[in-house]
């Protein structure tokens, strides 16, 4: 052993130690992108009365922080030097109330834990978010699961399963990323029409 160490001590004296034994160490920083999907135009629809309360979209295990790629191979992988700066199931949740909201259908928008027995309730997940290098070229691909469903009975106002792809630019974090954000903005802006659309007016309150 002091053998060892003495010859190694000699070889890094002399400068002719392999390389990365005993050398300095170079540290990859971590690249943080945001997921800011993009909707677009919210549909103009009148006032139905009806309140709606949206709980936070569950993520499928494998959609965290970091950026999720599936290999030519079918392995899922992901990016080993980027990742998201927020959880993608959050910013997603976020910006599908915006774009509720904007489509002026509803009397109220918020968060379902924090209103008192709205009429509907919007529950969802994120089934994907990933690079997908098994195709070419490399393209970006949002799946989420989504119900909207009366809270007093139980009845389901619409459901839908939606998929939104986007070629890359540039196979790497920051070309994921983009089209991440603009595939994520059609998602959001396709599921807030089609809701809006199939939410029907409030029952007329009992005359008095």
């Amino acid at each position: 052993m002091l053998r060892t160490m003495a010859v190694l001590l000699a070889a890094a004296a002399l400068g002719t130690l392999p390389a990365g034994c005993l050398g300095p160490r170079t540290l990859m920083e971590t690249r943080q992108f945001l997921l800011a999907p993009a909707p677009g135009e919210a549909p103009a629809l009148a006032d139905s009365g009806n309140t709606l309360g949206i709980r936070p979209l569950a993520a499928a295990l494998p959609y965290d922080l970091r950026m999720a790629v599936l290999a030519e191979d079918g392995t899922l992988g992901y990016l080993p030097h980027d990742k998201w700066a927020e959880r993608p199931e959050t910013a997603l949740t976020r910006s599908l109330s915006d774009m509720l909201r904007a489509t002026a259908r509803y009397a109220d928008v918020g968060d379902a834990a924090e209103m008192v027995r709205p009429s509907l309730i919007l529950t969802g997940e994120l089934r994907a978010l990933r690079l997908n290098r098994a195709v070419s070229p490399a393209t970006a691909e949002v799946e989420v699961r989504m119900e909207l469903r009366a809270s007093r009975e139980p009845k389901a106002v619409w459901t839908g399963t939606l998929v939104e792809t986007e070629p890359l630019d540039e196979d790497s974090g920051a070309g994921f990323a983009r089209a991440a954000n603009r595939a994520a903005g059609r998602l959001v802006t396709r599921a807030a029409a089609e809701m809006a659309k199939a939410t029907p007016d409030a029952p007329a309150p009992p005359a008095k």
